[in-house]
């Protein structure tokens, strides 16, 4: 069983990799963009806040499919802005909220590959983990920080993420779930792919497509 886990650790290291250096522009159509900002412009204005960021993400996706890193830096400003509305008028921290926000920043910073501001950002991601305390959440940035140490050359720490994430999720259980754990972790694999596929399908490492970037 160890040998198997290696090998299905080892894969996924292999695509967090390819997911994150695949940076070619797919030309999203504009008429799907002005919708979905449209509809981010309607859920912000009617402070429903998490259906409002929720949109505002894939809008800021939608914007750096089309290299347009400034408009998505900018739709993350406005998503702050609105969280920050809803903190006043709940007087308390929506760190959910923030922890989204935070993730798609440092999805965009990966493939710019500012490794400094990558690093702002996942530690800030750490923070808001530590004030949710949620197991899908821990999970969830296992993942994103796997991605990470692959994307700037640290293949052994992302290993160890990917060991670590197998671990929580086998905790416990019998053969029968430990195997519908590898079902699982290998359907998330075949996901990804489907959306890589989509997005880039004749994907270049960013050296080769993206110009260097500025701290945004």
């Amino acid at each position: 069983m160890k040998k198997n886990l290696l090998t299905l650790v080892l894969a996924f290291c292999v695509l967090a990799g390819q997911g994150q250096t695949s940076t070619t522009a797919s030309g999203v159509n504009t008429t799907e963009l002005n919708s979905k900002w449209a509809q981010f412009t309607q859920l912000t204005e009617k402070k429903q806040y998490k259906q409002a960021i929720d949109e505002g993400v894939r809008v800021s996706i939608l914007f750096t499919e089309n290299r347009q890193y400034k408009e998505a830096f900018a739709t993350c400003r406005q998503m702050d802005a609105l969280i920050y509305t809803n903190e006043q008028e709940t007087k308390k921290a929506n760190y959910p909220l923030r922890y989204q926000v935070t993730k798609e920043r440092l999805r965009m910073y990966t493939r710019l590959k500012n490794a400094e501001q990558c690093k702002k950002q996942l530690n800030q991601l750490h923070t808001y983990a530590d004030q949710i305390k949620s197991d899908s959440l821990s999970e969830d940035l296992l993942f994103t920080e796997a991605n990470y140490y692959q994307t700037f050359g640290m293949p052994d720490k992302s290993l160890a993420c990917y060991k670590e994430l197998f671990r929580k999720r086998s905790k416990g259980k019998d053969e029968k779930g430990i195997e519908q754990c590898y079902k699982d972790m290998l359907s998330y694999a075949e996901q990804a792919l489907h959306v890589l596929a989509r997005f880039h399908p004749n994907s270049k490492s960013s050296s080769e497509t993206d110009n260097p970037a500025t701290k945004i």
